[in-house]
């Protein structure tokens, strides 16, 4: 059974070609679409993940991309949590 609400894929550009270089980019697409309120309405968002390079020869190297945005997010959001759990317990402890 499919799920209509969450969609995760990933997807390949068109490719780019430079000289005798041919690049496509690849990403993972994650789509959600929720069927309540005021029509249908939802977001996608788009994660780079790889750069596949290929030349002449039918070569392929693929050369990851490390999303800087997820990362300093993650890092934003344990921050944020360590912070909460110690202003917590200084809290109890004083009480």
């Amino acid at each position: 059974m499919q799920n209509r609400f969450l969609k995760i894929e990933t997807k390949t550009s068109d490719p780019i070609i430079s000289g005798k270089t041919v690049l496509r980019l690849s990403s993972q697409v994650l789509t959600v679409q929720l069927p309540f309120g005021v029509g249908s309405w939802g977001f996608i968002w788009n994660r780079p993940v790889a750069v596949i390079q290929q030349d002449a020869a039918g070569q392929q190297q693929i050369a990851s991309v490390v999303d800087l945005t997820r990362v300093l997010q993650i890092a934003i959001l344990t921050a944020g949590v360590i912070s909460a759990v110690i202003i917590a317990r200084m809290v109890r402890r004083s009480a």
